[in-house]
């Protein structure tokens, strides 16, 4: 373009060199030319700008991510930990309140996990919780919330579902981590796990059957474990 512009000139000089004095389209050429090669700069660090701020918008974005992950989820196995379901059980509970539709929590609590530690070491224990949280995964519904309680306890949040259909379900989960392979874990070992439900009949009954499920859940352990306890004194959802 500048070349071109140049030739240009230097051809009107040629043929008119009155109408256009050598020196003034000499001059008009540099400036032009310079304007040129300092637009083409500031265009260059422009761009490379624009490219920075959107790696590094980039960057923030990932880094966001990441808190909202570890703000919401349980390092060892990734399900929701107890802030983050907590806070959907408020959500889940005032939905079913307005719905008239039941919703149950349960509490799930590994068997003999302490002699798992004990006897094949804690990494073994982790993968046996890992393993728990994915086939409580695959067992539930898109609906429905597994988090980690805490230590080897898990909390479930299950939707348009009546005491009986948690047992089924918990029943089904239970059949299903029975047969699950674990690394470091004798076959043979049957894993398994005891459970507490219990409806929620609104977001002030929250704490209430949460402790009702904890109550079954002792009552499950206390009659053997790997099995599921409701109250039969609890008090009917009032959704």
């Amino acid at each position: 373009g500048i070349t071109l512009m140049g030739a240009v000139m230097a051809w009107l000089v040629a043929v008119d060199p009155q109408g256009h004095e050598p020196l003034h389209e000499a001059a008009n050429w540099v400036f032009v030319a310079a304007s040129m090669a300092m637009i083409h700069v500031l265009s260059g660090r422009l761009g490379r700008m624009r490219a920075r701020l959107s790696a590094q918008k980039a960057e923030l974005t990932e880094a966001l991510e990441r808190i909202q992950l570890l703000a919401t989820r349980d390092t060892l196995t990734g399900l929701l930990n107890r802030r983050a379901v907590q806070e959907e059980l408020q959500r889940a509970v005032a939905h079913a309140q307005r719905h008239g539709r039941p919703l149950v929590v349960a509490l799930a609590d590994l068997d003999h996990f302490k002699q798992i530690n004990d006897s094949f070491g804690h990494q073994v224990g982790d993968r046996v919780l890992q393993a728990f949280a994915r086939a409580a995964e695959r067992e539930l519904r898109s609906a429905d919330r597994v988090a980690r309680w805490g230590g080897e306890e898990f909390l479930f949040m299950l939707p348009d579902t009546d005491e009986a259909q948690a047992r089924i379900c918990l029943d089904r989960l239970r059949v299903s981590y029975l047969h699950v392979p674990v690394a470091g874990v004798p076959r043979g070992h049957r894993l398994s796990f005891s459970a507490g439900v219990a409806l929620c009949a609104s977001a002030h009954d929250i704490d209430a059957a949460i402790e009702r499920a904890d109550r079954a859940l002792y009552s499950a352990k206390q009659s053997g474990r790997g099995r599921t306890h409701g109250l039969p004194s609890a008090p009917a959802a009032a959704v």
